[in-house]
């Protein structure tokens, strides 16, 4: 959440207000006003309390990959924004609010990932991936999975393999 909410920060103060609109594209451009209150300290609120979430149980896993594989570092961050519900500064509940990039499919050194309607966002996911990792990529359409709570990887509960023709079953 920290990540998204500086990529679209920096798009701002950049004076690129569309991203708002790409953000909240069921709502029309005409109403700006809206757009302010969607992105509002509240919902910035939301994000910073999730990624405080998310970075304690990144800490856990990356001691047991650590321990496992001697591997640092086995995690990049990608742009996630939140909503959800807080009280007395506790996150209660909270759901990404556009197709999470976390909840792609990856197989053979292909990612499959939830389209990211925000371009700032998919720009950073093709650096990090593609041109940092050397991994191909292919954005997909799933809105549908994403309105019913699943997105990819999660819709389809399955762990996922894949062997090509020349591949021994």
């Amino acid at each position: 959440p920290e990540l998204a909410l500086t990529l679209i920060n920096d798009e701002l103060s950049n004076g690129n207000s569309t991203v708002l609109n790409e953000l909240f594209n069921d709502y029309q451009p005409e109403y700006p006003q809206l757009l302010k209150v969607r992105f509002s300290p509240r919902m910035k609120k939301i994000n910073q309390l999730a990624g405080k979430k998310q970075a304690a149980n990144k800490k856990i896993l990356e001691n047991a990959i650590y321990q496992l594989t001697g591997c640092n570092n086995a995690f990049i961050g990608l742009p996630v924004f939140y909503w959800g519900i807080y009280r007395d500064n506790n996150l209660s509940n909270s759901e990404s609010h556009l197709p999470s990039p976390i909840n792609s499919i990856y197989l053979n050194e292909l990612i499959i990932m939830p389209d990211q309607r925000i371009q700032v966002f998919k720009n950073y996911i093709i650096k990090v991936i593609v041109e940092k990792l050397g991994i191909s990529l292919h954005f997909i359409d799933d809105e549908l999975f994403h309105a019913g709570k699943g997105d990819l990887h999660c819709s389809s509960n399955t762990f996922r393999t894949c062997r090509t023709q020349n591949q021994p079953e």
